[in-house]
């Protein structure tokens, strides 16, 4: 299995992140913008992240690909109704990458200025509140019962988060994933990136 993302952390590395927790094998290509030139015509969607099966299959949307893997692994919950919790979770992180990429790719500087302070002022404070929310009514530390693609997502967003104080629930959620054997040897391996 292999996996196709740029050499930074954005959508693909929930992904990365749930794959090291499986312990599954798999090779993390991480391309180049200038690979990427080449390489985006071969690509479904002509885009990244690319999950790319054994049999040479390929599939792309990093949210697809986490939940396919999550199901495959044994990290997406243990009926109906704890799947519908991390989907829930899955697509307000969704919301949160749109808005980020929107405000940090926008070409006019002013409306890029309007948009990255309504990322700050409103859409990451309403974003932690709603999952701080979330993890209060499970009570296991966990948005399901055991850690979940949920909490994974959401880890991969809040990890370089420098002050979360106002959320303990998620600075334990952040400790706890964090402090997972096989994420800890990740996070301690895996390439430095700007992003």
């Amino acid at each position: 299995m292999k996996l196709f993302y740029f050499n930074f952390r954005g959508r693909g590395e929930m992904i990365r992140l749930l794959l090291k927790l499986a312990g599954a094998e798999f090779e993390d290509i991480r391309v180049t913008q200038e690979e990427w030139k080449t390489l985006k015509a071969e690509m479904p969607n002509n885009q990244m992240p690319v999950l790319q099966l054994d049999d040479g299959r390929r599939y792309t949307q990093s949210t697809a690909i986490l939940t396919y893997l999550a199901k495959e692994n044994g990290l997406y919950g243990n009926n109906n109704l704890e799947r519908l919790q991390i989907d829930q979770i899955l697509e307000l992180i969704l919301d949160y990458w749109r808005t980020y990429v929107e405000a940090f790719y926008h070409q006019d500087p002013a409306t890029k200025l309007t948009l990255t302070a309504s990322l700050g002022q409103v859409h990451i404070p309403a974003m932690l509140t709603s999952l701080e929310s979330l993890l209060k009514e499970n009570g296991s530390g966990f948005f399901t019962g055991s850690i979940s693609a949920a909490d994974i997502a959401v880890f991969s967003v809040i990890e370089d988060m420098t002050d979360i104080s106002l959320y303990p629930k998620l600075q334990n959620l952040k400790h706890k994933v964090e402090s997972t054997p096989a994420i800890h040897d990740y996070l301690t391996t895996r390439p430095i990136t700007a992003l």
